[in-house]
């Protein structure tokens, strides 16, 4: 029996998320006020797939026309959007298109793009999205995610949502009106919380049902952090200049049994209220990630995942104390003034930078520059554990290093029962089943900037089962260390260079990066 190529494709996609897991989006949010430069960082990594590349581009002004269609990915429903005007310019990334059809829905020479994760438009508005979560099931009964199309209505999904906001959205607090809007009118397909900011404003969303959601605008004095928990606590949802919510937000919640709040003061605790929590035995997905990010933030808090279960307060976001509106603030403190490189570095924690990373772009906001240099995006691409993040001014970036762009056929993955495959391999375990495969890189691998991060970081995490011997601590801080070097040399670099040559100069700074990953991975598998 012959399989059509688009099953072929889905069945690759099926074998990779089988091996990969549940995804593992991690996001941490530090005010300005908290900062050594006196500005906000907004940041995410998309964990979506080990071993799946993914690519940068840039969607120039008037790509789609006043009145046309966007028709999403078939896999989500197939979203449906008429633009509103033409179309603002926006970076994005997207899944690699293997062998010219969507990995997702396989759907050759697709039209739609496959999850575009991060971007920043031209009017300085930059979206990232999504961290996924999950309500509870019986929200989900009351207000059930809108997956099934009925005359053209189906919820927004993830792949989409970049998209849609970018291209129409002329500030932030536009776009959370324009996707509180989508909500209301379409609902959501699947549950998540993200992210959309200016320079001005960072505003921050989670819904966990069909059509309920709650959007809070960020302060300068609050860090938070979000893997793949809910982390909206207790509101007031009557602080109107910082939350947005759905007008049936406490109604929803009440008539599905789960409501926690004082509904005749207005205020709802929404994790508690919304989200699937867990139980003991079988903690959120998260749990891992969110001690392992407390700690790195306060070496003397020596939080544990019991500590977290017993109080959610040590990490969920608030605007109420003794019963009067405040500030936004979490009960997360940092024990230092945290500067760029602990935002790096909180990426490379070892729950965190891990071979399902494809990419990250950090958002770094200024409110006192000009709108083209306000929004510096620290991009990286691959497994974080060991990588560097490259600046740009999104706005002023014309053209991306080719390295970034570069498609690949999809890596084979044999059964470690079967020989080793010749040429560079790495490694991956089935959370199903158990079962170890060795997993062939495609033959242009080194052309592509994500393979050879993820290579690097996917080599010294497994070179044990791949090659017989583990990366030694020496080379492991060898690694490290050059890379840091180069780190330092670009910062410096993007320190000292016109913002006009965001382009030319990041192209060097990616190449550089890309050829020190290939030359690292020469180096450890020269044995």
């Amino acid at each position: 029996m012959k399989f059509k190529p688009w099953f072929a494709v889905i069945l690759t996609l099926t074998l990779l998320l089988e091996v990969i897991g549940a995804s593992a989006c991690t996001t941490i949010y530090v005010g300005g006020n908290l900062t050594q430069e006196g500005t906000p960082f907004v940041a995410r990594t998309e964990d979506y797939g080990s071993d799946m590349n993914k690519m940068w581009f840039i969607s120039e002004a008037g790509a789609y026309k006043a009145g046309e269609q966007w028709i999403g990915c078939p896999a989500y429903g197939a979203f449906e959007w008429t633009f509103t005007h033409d179309t603002y310019r926006f970076t994005y990334f997207t899944n690699d298109i293997f062998n010219g059809a969507c990995p997702e829905c396989g759907v050759e020479n697709p039209t739609h793009w496959s999850y575009t994760e991060f971007g920043t438009n031209e009017k300085g508005v930059s979206v990232s999205a999504t961290e996924t979560i999950s309500g509870n099931e019986q929200v989900k009964e009351i207000d059930p995610n809108v997956t099934e199309k009925v005359d053209g209505i189906v919820g927004i999904e993830e792949t989409d949502i970049p998209t849609i906001l970018l291209a129409e959205a002329d500030s932030a607090r536009a776009g959370v009106e324009l996707l509180a809007d989508i909500y209301d009118n379409y609902g959501a397909y699947y549950d998540s919380g993200l992210f959309i900011c200016d320079q001005n404003e960072v505003w921050y969303i989670e819904n966990c049902s069909g059509t309920q959601y709650i959007a809070l605008k960020l302060n300068d004095d609050m860090i938070f952090l979000e893997p793949n928990l809910s982390v909206i606590g207790a509101i007031d949802l009557d602080d109107s200049d910082n939350v947005i919510a759905s007008e049936r937000l406490i109604a929803v919640a009440e008539e599905a049994g789960t409501f926690v709040g004082d509904a005749a003061e207005n205020i709802i605790d929404y994790r508690a209220s919304y989200a699937n929590l867990g139980t003991a035995d079988a903690p959120r997905v998260g749990a891992p990630r969110m001690v392992d990010g407390l700690n790195f933030l306060n070496e003397e808090l020596n939080v544990t995942e019991a500590d977290l279960a017993a109080d959610n307060s040590l990490f969920t976001i608030s605007n109420l104390k003794d019963g009067e509106i405040v500030p936004l603030y979490t009960n997360i403190s940092a024990d230092r003034t945290l500067t760029k490189d602990d935002v790096f570095d909180y990426y490379k924690l070892s729950s965190i930078g891990k071979p399902s990373n494809q990419e990250i772009e950090i958002f770094q906001l200024f409110r006192d520059r000009p709108l083209e240099t306000a929004t510096v995006g620290w991009v990286g691409v691959g497994n974080m554990s060991n990588n560097v993040f490259i600046p740009y001014y999104p706005l002023l970036l014309e053209d991306v290093y080719e390295g970034y762009q570069v498609s690949t056929a999809v890596v084979e993955r044999v059964p470690t029962t079967q020989a080793r495959p010749e040429g560079f391999c790495t490694y991956a375990t089935s959370w199903r089943t158990g079962e170890t495969f060795y997993v062939a890189y495609p033959e242009n691998w080194r052309d592509s900037y994500y393979f050879a991060f993820e290579g690097l970081g996917g080599y010294i995490l497994y070179a044990e089962q791949i090659d017989g011997a583990p990366v030694s601590d020496e080379q492991k801080r060898m690694v490290l260390d050059r890379l840091s070097a180069l780190q330092r040399e670009i910062n410096a670099q993007f320190e000292a260079m016109s913002p006009e040559d965001t382009t030319e100069v990041g192209m060097d700074m990616a190449k550089r990066a890309h050829t020190l990953a290939l030359e690292l991975i020469d180096e450890i598998t020269a044995r």
